[in-house]
C-alpha cells in the first residue's frame, strides 16, 4: 500500500456519531487496525499520525487516542504522547478497571470458599492437598491463597 492510497483510504471513511472513522480492515486483538506498510505491520493510528503530523515521531512516543476508540483513524481524534501520558490519561477516565476474586473472568473458588479454606488450614487439620483435592483446585492455588499471596 502506498502512502498516498493509505490517506485517501483513511479520508473517504464515514464519521459515526462520535466523529471517529473506524479501521474498516484488518484489527488485532485490542482493536488497533493493522496495515502492512513497506513489508511491516503497523498500526493505521500510528501511520497516518506520522504521515499527517509528525514524519519523525519517536519510537519512545505512542500515539493516543483522545476518544478512546482503538479503531479510530480520525486524525482529529489523535495526539501523540509517552506512555507515562497514556496510563495517566486511562486513570483519569476511569479505563483502569481491574476485576479480581469473584469478578475476575477466571475465578475457580467463591470468596466464601477462598475464606473457608483459610480457616480449614489455619486449624492444622487438613493439608494443602486435601484441601485441593476437595476444592477441584492445585496444590500450589491453595498455597498461593494460604500464604496471603491471593485473595
Amino acid at each position: 500500500m502506498t502512502k498516498e492510497f493509505f490517506i485517501e483510504t483513511i479520508i473517504r471513511l464515514p464519521l459515526t456519531e462520535n466523529g471517529c472513522k473506524i479501521w474498516p480492515f484488518y484489527k488485532n486483538r485490542q482493536q488497533y487496525g493493522i496495515v502492512n506498510f513497506k513489508g511491516k505491520n503497523r498500526k493505521a493510528h500510528r501511520l497516518i499520525y506520522m504521515f499527517l503530523k509528525n514524519p519523525d515521531l519517536s519510537d519512545n512516543l505512542v500515539v493516543m487516542h483522545t476518544c478512546d476508540n482503538s479503531s479510530c483513524v480520525n486524525i482529529e481524534h489523535l495526539k501523540e504522547g509517552t506512555v507515562a501520558d497514556n496510563n495517566l490519561d486511562m486513570l483519569n477516565k476511569g479505563r483502569n478497571i481491574t476485576f479480581s476474586g469473584e469478578l475476575h473472568g477466571m475465578y475457580l473458588l467463591s470468596d466464601e470458599k477462598v475464606a473457608k479454606i483459610k480457616e480449614d488450614y489455619a486449624t492444622g487439620k487438613y493439608t494443602q492437598r486435601y484441601l485441593a483435592r476437595q476444592n477441584g483446585c492445585s496444590r500450589a492455588y491453595i498455597s498461593y491463597l494460604v500464604t496471603g499471596r491471593g485473595r
